[in-house]
C-alpha cells in the first residue's frame, strides 16, 4: 500500500499524544549501523524558520552511538496492536540484537533521508539532523539533575529539520 504524504503540521499532534501515552520508535542509520529505540517525549516546532523535531537520547544508549555518525532520524507511530514492538525497542539493546527482526517490524529507507522509517507505522516523520548538543549539567536545574541524572547519563539533543511526514 502506498503511503500518503502529509504537509506540516498534519499528524504532529497525534504523534505527540502517542509518544506521551505509549511511546514511539526513533530510528536512525549511519556508518555505525541501523538502530532504534523507544522514546517517550519529543518537541516539535520551528527553528531557523523551518519545521523541526527535537529528540533526546542518553549517552549510554546504542542509538546515541548510531546518531552521532548519522545525518538523519525518523520518528514512527506504530499502531496499538504493535505495542509489544514499541516495548521491545525500549527494553532491549541494539548492541545485542537486531531489534527490527526481533520485533517483526520492517525498516524501510526513508523517502527523503537515509534513516529508515517503520513500514508498519501509522505515521512517520523524517528528519535531517540540523544541530546536536550534549546537555551541560551546569546549565540544568539542580532538581532535574537530582531526579533524572543521578547516574550522570545525560542526554544529547538532536534537532531534526522535518523533511517529510507520511502515513499508511
Amino acid at each position: 500500500m502506498a503511503r500518503k504524504r502529509l504537509e506540516f503540521p498534519t499528524g504532529i499532534l497525534d504523534c505527540i499524544d502517542v509518544t506521551r501515552e505509549r511511546g514511539t520508535i526513533l530510528a536512525s542509520a549511519g556508518p555505525a549501523g541501523t538502530n532504534g529505540m523507544t522514546i517517550g517525549w519529543i518537541t516539535i516546532g520551528f527553528a531557523w524558520g523551518r519545521p523541526c523535531c527535537v529528540v533526546l537520547v542518553r549517552k549510554s544508549r546504542h542509538t546515541c552511538t548510531v546518531m552521532e555518525q548519522a545525518e538523519s532520524f525518523t520518528v514512527n507511530v506504530l499502531p496499538e496492536k504493535l505495542q509489544k514492538a514499541v516495548d521491545l525497542f525500549g527494553e532491549a539493546s541494539g548492541r545485542d540484537m537486531d531489534k527490527f527482526a526481533a520485533a517483526k517490524i520492517t525498516p524501510v529507507k526513508g523517502e527523503t533521508v537515509d534513516s529508515p522509517y517503520v513500514k508498519e507505522a501509522d505515521l512517520a516523520i523524517e528528519c535531517k539532523i540540523a544541530f546536536k548538543s550534549r546537555m551541560d549539567p551546569s546549565l540544568i536545574s539542580a532538581d532535574y539533575v537530582r531526579k533524572c541524572y543521578g547516574d550522570d547519563d545525560y542526554h544529547t539533543m538532536y534537532y531534526g529539520e522535518i523533511t517529510a511526514i507520511h502515513r499508511r
